[in-house]
């Protein structure tokens, strides 16, 4: 179950990057990259990942110690952080709006998330599993903040 909850996650984050690149949610995007550290969080076999691709309109995915440009739109997904592939432009703009937005975002969710756990009402009533569930949404909401100001600190 969790495997399909994350390829669910992850089409539904292709599209939003390919919506907020301009590039149309049913067009078929040139390609997908992703840094050598895309690792995912559960195990996939190669045919998984090419129906979720197709599901998310994705023409081809590679693996590269880097994106083709330091400058092309990313996205955070639980299988790692995904670069589109588009023809080389000159204005990476309207990618440090979407960024700093979801920057402002992961702020908001962190400082929510860290308010309840310090809060001793909901640390005293809540079960272990609820408690613990918390910590770890907080640990990856803090890992997509660093990655979203690394691609920030990138386009800078």
């Amino acid at each position: 179950m969790r495997k399909v909850e994350a390829f669910k996650e992850f089409v539904a984050a292709i599209r939003q990057l390919k919506a907020a690149s301009g590039v149309a949610v049913p067009a078929r995007c040139r390609g997908l990259s992703a840094a050598s550290d895309f690792k995912p969080s559960v195990d996939f076999e190669e045919r998984d990942l090419n129906l979720y691709l197709r599901l998310a309109g994705v023409a081809r995915f590679s693996h590269t110690a880097s994106p083709a440009s330091d400058k092309s739109p990313a996205i955070i997904t639980p299988l790692g952080t995904a670069y589109l592939l588009l023809p080389a432009s000159g204005d990476s703009s309207a990618e440090i709006a979407r960024l700093t937005k979801e920057l402002e975002k992961l702020g908001q969710f962190i400082a929510a998330t860290e308010a309840r756990l310090a809060n001793p009402a909901f640390a005293g009533k809540a079960p272990p599993q609820v408690i613990e569930g918390a910590r770890k949404q907080l640990a990856d909401l803090t890992a997509k903040k660093a990655e979203t100001e690394r691609l920030l600190s990138a386009l800078s």
